[in-house]
């Protein structure tokens, strides 16, 4: 009888036991997979990132089901509330990681394409992109349901909190990349040339020595695709194509002025900062020169190759005996442009021609896990500018404009229409006008004040930090001298300028309907210039929304941005205020009924302020 009792008594204590064990045993592996997943993104191992997404979403799934299973059982005990908590939480998570499981599935075959595409074989390109359509699509559609689910919580509850209000910030930006994936795809058989030979003029810009597109156009390559096959792609020095130019072109006046240049030619065709402008204006100068027409301009600066790198972490060039890594590429970059240089020189073409072929050869070796690193790499460098992108195919322009790839200076858009709304913008650009590489040696900082006053006058002020780490005046060294372009609202108008203590000779222009303002400025080796700027909007602001975006430049480092807003306390108040990055909202901080405040960010990429303004009770 007795070990009749102890026998029920076990059976009853596992009975218990065991719904506890399972649940917590799956908890545990969906969390423990969680952090697994977060380390296999970070070092780019797409194989565990793949198997760790399918653990913790089977075991989040398991749990839900049980949850559901046993809610009878939880409603006895007064349970409802809190297990149907849990059952929403279980379900947004398994939702989550399913939506990640079908980006996965998308990319796999996205990486299977692009390396087709690059060993020239033939295959169905059509076929291949409706399964990663189908693939994104469902990755949505279940981000959507896990957004929508984690908009019952608040982030604040115990235990899961942080990771409710991590992933509520994370998913709308990794939905947008989903967004952006599946209207790429539906472009993609044009630029791939589908109907027939593509050919990109893609322009090698050395952003050490900045001009307004990104920098110094030094090489360039013809990028030549049919029916998604790669023909060609062949890399040239730019001065080699300028020597065949026949005739003479005007070259803009200030470039004249402060280069010293009797002709245009394609390595300066780039000093609109509008970069649809300027592609343009090199595809006009290529078929001048070479006689060959494109189908649009890809410019990219030494930043893509740096990422790129760090990607791969080392890449070996035999022709030069060196191993080349992103650390010391940008150092061994001017060695060997710049050694012995000069014009019609073939030492720029040779040295980023051996890295760009390399780096070709270890991408069509690359495993999934480098794959990803590349794509991660080359879609931060459309985020940061330093790839633009202009096509004369309009239907995919239109979706590349879209996306802010495009180097185009942008109109203000209002968050909320039918609202009184005020749209500012800035853009500072920059021309290295030195005959240097001083922009390897260059730092700077932004600090912008806005201040409305009583009468609702909007005046800005900006400030500029330079300095100029040049050891000394040797090439590729040297003083920074600079074109400064600052476009702001047109109608704008100015007010002080100074160069330290010095007044800047500021002239005054209408540009792509802004007015700018501009003037040469110049830092000396071993010093630090500051720069500050004064203007007043035309437009007089009291209440509503205030829209400003400030758009960064190809080829600038993430320098420090730092905004002041001053207005009257008994005036206004700002109730709240957001920041954009690609569309997404990063950053939506509380602000006290003060006469102003402070916000410390950097330009890492364009990015639009909202804030709205209400009068004062």
């Amino acid at each position: 009888m007795k070990k009749f009792k102890i026998t029920v008594l076990i059976s009853l204590f596992l009975i218990f036991l065991f719904p506890v064990l399972y649940f917590g045993i799956n908890l545990g592996i969906g969390i423990l997979s969680l952090k697994k997943i977060e380390t296999a993104f970070n070092e780019r191992d797409f194989h565990n990132l793949t198997k760790y997404s399918f653990w913790a979403r089977d075991s989040f799934g398991r749990n839900k089901d049980f949850i559901k299973f046993g809610q009878p059982v939880f409603e006895l005990f007064g349970m409802k509330q809190k297990t149907n908590t849990a059952e929403s939480l279980f379900l947004a998570a398994e939702v989550s990681l399913d939506g990640l499981a079908y980006s996965l599935s998308a990319a796999e075959i996205g990486n299977q394409i692009f390396l087709k595409i690059l060993h020239g074989e033939n295959f169905n390109l059509e076929e291949k992109l409706r399964q990663v359509k189908t693939d994104l699509s469902m990755a949505y559609e279940r981000t959507s349901m896990a957004q929508g689910l984690l908009n019952n919580f608040s982030g604040e509850e115990r235990f899961f909190g942080p990771q409710v209000k991590k992933l509520k910030k994370e998913l709308p930006m990794f939905r947008s990349v989903i967004w952006e994936g599946q209207e790429i795809i539906g472009v993609l058989p044009e630029i791939l040339g589908r109907e027939g030979r593509k050919t990109y003029l893609v322009l090698f810009q050395n952003n050490m020595e900045i001009r307004p597109t990104g920098g110094f156009i030094g090489s360039f390559g013809l990028l030549t695709l049919d029916k998604g096959v790669l023909l060609d792609f062949e890399i040239q020095d730019v001065y080699a194509a300028d020597g065949q130019l026949k005739g003479h072109v005007e070259p803009p006046a200030k470039l004249a002025q402060f280069l010293g240049q009797a002709s245009w030619y394609l390595r300066d065709s780039n000093w609109d900062p509008d970069f649809p402008t300027s592609a343009a204006k090199a595809e006009w100068f290529l078929e001048k020169e070479l006689g060959r027409r494109v189908d649009g301009t890809i410019a990219l600066n030494l930043f893509v190759a740096q990422r790129l790198l760090e990607a791969f972490g080392e890449i070996e060039l035999p022709d030069y005996q060196e191993k080349i890594n992103a650390k010391n590429f940008f150092e061994r970059a001017q060695f060997h442009n710049e050694v012995g240089f000069f014009p019609g020189s073939q030492a720029k073409s040779d040295f980023l021609g051996a890295v760009s072929n390399a780096l070709f050869e270890q991408i069509k070796t690359a495993d999934q896990g480098e794959l990803v690193g590349v794509s991660f790499s080359l879609y931060q460098s459309l985020l940061e500018k330093d790839i633009l992108i202009s096509l004369q195919n309009e239907k995919a322009m239109n979706v590349i404009s879209k996306f802010n790839w495009d180097g185009a200076l942008k109109e203000v858009k209002c968050k909320i229409e039918n609202l009184k709304c005020l749209e500012d913008y800035l853009m500072i650009v920059e021309a290295n006008l030195g005959v240097n590489k001083a922009n390897y040696f260059l730092t700077r900082s932004l600090n912008l004040e806005t201040r409305i006053s009583p009468e609702g006058k909007i005046g800005k002020t900006l400030t500029v930090f330079y300095e100029n780490k040049s050891p000394s005046e040797v090439f590729p060294a040297g003083k920074y001298k600079t074109y400064l372009r600052f476009y702001v609202p047109e109608g704008s108008v100015l007010g002080q300028c100074t160069i330290g203590n010095n007044p800047c000779q500021t002239e005054e222009t209408t540009e792509h309907q802004r007015t700018v303002f501009a003037f040469l400025a110049e830092v000396p080796v071993g010093e630090k210039r500051q720069i500050r700027l004064s203007w007043e909007l035309p437009i007089d602001f009291t209440f509503g929304q205030y829209s400003f975006f400030i758009q960064k430049q190809s080829g600038t480092r993430n320098d420090p941005l730092t905004l002041s807003f001053v207005y009257p306390k008994w005036f206004m108040t700002i109730p709240k205020w957001e920041e954009e990055v690609s569309g997404n909202l990063v950053y939506n901080p509380p602000v006290a009924k003060t006469a102003g405040f402070t916000y410390n960010t950097t330009l890492s990429q364009d990015k639009k302020f909202n804030l709205e303004f209400k009068k004062s009770n």
